[in-house]
């Protein structure tokens, strides 16, 4: 199914090299013991089985399209509190509210991409060699262009920006490749 190439034995060879060399040296200074560890954490083992179960039932009703994956996870949090698998506390805890911030003041920024007509024209930009490329191409198109957005603002802003430009890439190259297979 895969294929090592001579450079991909090279690659690999040297990012293990440098994982042994190098990489002991970006670990903390101190990592805790296992017993600081089980004091911390306040696991309630007696609550496992319904944890599982309640995790099962959340990707597998997604999974089986009986409810939107938004709906199944949202029951599986109230489940979760609900039978005391997690604390109220500990899931307001394990929220980055930055991160909720962010995405806040951001997805109107990409609502505005697309309904002010930035994504449609950004998108015939990219797309514009479709015609002579093909699909896979055109995807690397945005595999590379992705990572140099990320270079001016944040992954999630880049990925909101993104999103917009990448449906209408894949909405133009459909008609385009629909309208010369009529042909």
């Amino acid at each position: 199914m895969f294929e090592f190439t001579a450079l991909g034995a090279i690659v690999l060879g040297t990012g293990l090299a440098y994982l042994m060399l190098v990489g002991h040296r970006l670990l903390p200074a101190r990592i805790k013991p296992q017993e600081d560890l089980a004091e911390e954490s306040s696991f309630r083992q007696e609550k496992l089985p319904v944890a599982l179960s309640t995790i099962g039932l959340v990707v597998g009703l997604a999974a089986l399209e009986v409810v939107p994956i938004m709906v199944s996870a949202l029951g599986g949090i109230v489940a979760m509190v609900s039978t005391g698998c997690v604390r109220p506390n500990e899931v307001y805890e394990a929220v980055d509210w930055s991160v909720i911030f962010l995405l806040a003041g951001l997805i109107p920024l990409g609502m505005a991409v697309e309904r002010s007509g930035t994504a449609a024209y950004l998108a015939t930009a990219i797309t514009g060699v479709s015609d002579m490329l093909p699909p896979l191409a055109l995807l690397f198109v945005f595999y590379v262009v992705t990572p140099l957005v990320t270079q001016v603002v944040s992954n999630n802003a880049s990925v909101i920006l993104m999103i917009p430009m990448a449906v209408e890439a894949a909405e133009i190259t459909g008609r385009t490749r629909s309208r010369s297979s009529s042909r």
